[in-house]
């Protein structure tokens, strides 16, 4: 008894006398040989603390797991350097997960990329203002945290989650990383729990609450109570096996913005030299609202352009108004709008029908700065066996806080190998337009961005490396793709570069640079619009040649017919492919020779829905023109002889006949080309390329009672242009098409009318040399038919062989 005594009353001296201790005697100790940094000195009492695990690159940071956790939750971090922390940085991290059984098979496992941006610092009741979160040690900055759930109700037997980092932007980079397993508790217990909390802990859970603990239902409470997260510890001893930290938190809302009232308003900006283009992606009725972001400004003048997706066809119109809004409602077909205002603006696009904003998200970019002294280095494979495709964008820009671009920009491209050795290298002098599409993604009065000027090469295997250098600051973007990786388009979904642009594989992947440059300026941030295509206009006013490609060998030759809008002139050489549908009545109609002073014999096409014999009867201005017998569901004869002038047709006979030699109404029209059947083993078409740059287009008909189908073309080419490159071809295309109508008659056949035509094209540029080159052509499924076919500018055709034409425009 005595000795228990004893023991209870050091155990009550104890007790007592810690506190001073550990306040006079403990401290100053401890500060002989753990100093605290200012930060943790001037530690606000706002501030939460919690632990954070880093993550290594090599080793996995493995988390033993409860029974029956039922979700699991990833709360990672980018530690960064304050360089990093600017307005135009554009920071990425990455890290890898997977879930592990207890025997060690992996159930999951995925990688996740995040965008590591800083939260605005917060202010305090004492009038300091301080991070948002911040470390011990205030020369380092933790990005706002980033979630990762995990579902496992679908992992069956998980019993360990490991993580580890799979990308770093820098070496002095960390990924921090908090896991906690959702536990749900029952009613009695919380119940039991609620009062044994202290006030600071009541009014944490109830934080998202608007009224204050005391006045919150005993319901409301169990319900915040039910559902916790539990953290959870890496397994192994911290130092020996992980690295830990302590990050703090404010639970502090953010300071209002200041100068509100110079905010912008909501929408995207635009202004003279900073234009903008929405995407349209359906018919509908629009409101198009224009603000002013210029309080000073009380006029504001727009120039609206709609470019349709169906024919590229432009429609512009002003709109004119006064401060603050301007607004524009409208009907709409697919297609990209394009503003330009006379001052800034911000703009929002809304669907009158349901009130909806569809204003585009915003698109960025991400740019490297480089310098003669300050070397981009992006990394590729040295164990490649073939030549590595390489695409630099490169970009001048101005900007009231960076070194911009000097006169006479020149760049110098050193590939390397794996020991230093330079394989390849090459200069360029870059003279890239000014941009009206690409801008800093953060506003800065006097700044400015160029068009992207693209450089291309074929790094030679066995390259470790791509070094870009420039003699004044400029900025670039490195792409690669696989040279035997084929372009995979869906048509007609994704035909123009606008549409279903999410959705879509690109053609070229981003490169991260092995390091970036060494004054501390990392990537920068760049928004960008779409851009109209821009049509040609020799084609439009029809100054070109159309050139129909060969076969290799032999296959089976229809003529078809299918509804083609004429737009332009009808030229000479086409007037025997294009026909109009004549009306039951008779019609006055221009008949057209092919050249002048030739005769010429007409042709018509019929299709009826009988195939039993009959005779018809064409007349000309009242008198009979000719009277045959046909037969067959289609077909196709020529009339006689006539001189080129006006005339007063019509054809006495059951079905829809067609005529050609004469212009069609606009909008209207057929046109007839000669197509080649498509069996299993696909074709071969020969190309004899001429010019720098060639586009080579195909027609393509599905096969009967089929939805989709794939059509996949390729180049056979075993030369290509070496050294620096304006152009790279992608040799290997698939195309996944989907019928939209079934409008094609095939002549001679007593099939019911195909699937309408669908194009794909094939451009070839000035990396491909002059020659012959061989393009196969296959299908996923036999019974297709396809054509092939060049457009080249210019009037090249001054004689002709053949009364009737061939080509098909």
């Amino acid at each position: 008894m005595r000795l228990l005594g004893r023991l209870c009353l050091l155990a009550l001296v104890v007790f007592l006398v810690w506190p001073l201790a550990q306040r006079y005697v403990l401290a100053p100790v401890t500060g002989l040989f753990w100093a605290s940094s200012p930060q943790r000195a001037n530690l606000p009492e706002e501030a939460e603390q919690s632990t954070v695990f880093w993550l290594e690159s090599a080793d996995w940071l493995r988390f033993s797991l409860a029974e029956n956790t039922p979700t699991l939750r990833i709360l990672s971090h980018l530690q960064m350097q304050p360089e990093q922390n600017t307005d135009e940085s554009l920071v990425r991290y990455a890290l890898d997960y997977r879930v592990l059984a207890r025997d060690g098979e992996v159930l999951a496992s995925g990688r996740y990329h995040y965008k590591a941006v800083t939260l605005p610092p917060r202010p305090l009741e004492d009038g300091r203002e301080f991070p948002a979160r911040f470390y011990d040690d205030p020369s380092l900055i933790p990005s706002a945290g980033e979630n990762l759930f995990l579902d496992l109700a679908t992992v069956p037997n998980a019993n360990s989650l490991e993580l580890r980092a799979a990308y770093l932007p820098d070496d002095r980079n960390r990924i921090g990383v908090q896991v906690t397993g959702r536990e749900v508790r029952s009613r009695e217990d919380v119940g039991k729990l609620w009062p044994r909390l202290d006030p600071n802990t009541r009014r944490r859970l109830l934080r998202p609450h608007v009224y204050p603990p005391h006045l919150v239902s005993s319901f409301e409470i169990e319900n915040a109570l039910q559902l916790r997260w539990m953290p959870l510890g890496p397994e192994g001893v911290a130092g020996d096996d992980f690295d830990n930290d302590y990050l703090y938190t404010l639970s502090v809302p953010p300071a209002p913005p200041a100068e509100a009232e110079q905010a912008l308003p909501p929408g995207l900006y635009a202004d003279p030299n900073k234009w903008v283009t929405l995407p349209v992606d359906y018919d509908g009725s629009y409101r198009l609202e224009i603000q002013s972001a210029d309080p000073l400004v009380t006029d504001v003048n727009v120039s609206l352009a709609h470019q349709s997706n169906q024919d590229l066809e432009t429609r512009q119109q002003l709109l004119t108004g006064t401060a603050p809004q301007l607004t524009w409602t409208g009907d709409l077909e697919p297609g990209l709008l394009q503003l330009i205002p006379s001052a800034p603006v911000t703009v929002r696009l809304f669907d009158v029908s349901t009130g909806a904003d569809v204003t585009p998200d915003k698109r960025y970019l991400q740019a490297h700065p480089v310098a003669a002294d300050q070397p981009v280095r992006f990394a590729l494979d040295p164990g490649s066996a073939e030549p590595q495709p390489v695409r630099l964008d490169v970009r001048t820009f101005s900007h009231p806080q960076r070194a911009g671009s000097g006169p006479d920009p020149r760049v110098r491209l050193e590939i390397r190998a794996a020991d230093g050795t330079v394989l390849q290298n090459v200069e360029q002098s870059i003279t890239p337009a000014p941009s009206f599409y690409q801008r800093f993604s953060q506003q800065a009065p006097d700044s400015g961005v160029s068009e992207g000027q693209s450089l291309f090469l074929e790094a030679s295997p066995g390259a470790a490396e791509v070094a870009v250098i420039s003699n004044t600051p400029v900025l670039v973007t490195g792409y690669t793709r696989l040279a035997s990786l084929p372009l995979v388009r869906a048509l007609p979904e994704s035909r123009r570069p606008w549409q279903s642009y999410g959705d879509r594989v690109p053609s070229w992947f981003l490169m991260n640079p092995v390091a970036t440059a060494a004054s501390g300026q990392g990537p920068v941030s760049l928004q960008w619009f779409f851009q109209p295509i821009e049509r040609n206009e020799a084609l439009l006013s029809g100054q070109y040649d159309w050139q129909g490609l060969d076969i290799q060998g032999s296959s089976l030759q229809r003529d078809v017919l299918f509804p083609h809008q004429l737009s332009g002139p009808l030229r000479d050489t086409a007037v025997g492919s294009v026909f109009r549908a004549l009306p039951e009545d008779a019609v006055s109609l221009e008949l057209v020779p092919p050249s002048p002073g030739l005769p010429f014999r007409p042709e018509l096409i019929y299709q009826r829905t009988g195939a039993q014999p009959t005779t018809i009867t064409v007349l000309k201005d009242g008198a009979v023109w000719l009277r045959r017998g046909i037969a067959g569901r289609t077909g196709r004869f020529s009339l006689p002889v006539v001189a080129p002038g006006q005339y007063r047709i019509e054809v006495q006979g059951d079905g829809q006949w067609f005529l050609n030699h004469n212009r069609p109404p606009v909008g209207a029209g057929y046109l007839q080309r000669s197509v080649y059947s498509l069996d299993g083993a696909g074709l071969i078409f020969e190309l004899d390329k001429a010019e720098a740059r060639e586009v080579v287009n195909f027609d393509v008909v599905a096969p009967s009672g089929v939805d989709r189908f794939a059509v996949e073309v390729a180049v056979a080419a075993d030369r290509r242009a070496t050294g620096l490159l304006t152009d790279y071809s992608v040799l290997k295309r698939r195309f996944e098409l989907e019928v939209q109508e079934w409008t094609t008659l095939v002549l001679g056949t007593q099939s019911k009318p195909a699937a309408a035509p669908m194009s794909v094209a094939l451009p070839l540029g000035e990396d491909m040399p002059p020659g012959r080159y061989r393009i196969s052509v296959r299908a996923d499924r036999a019974g297709g038919l396809v054509s092939a076919y060049t457009v080249r500018e210019g009037q090249r055709q001054t004689y002709r062989f053949f009364r009737r034409s061939l080509d098909g425009y």
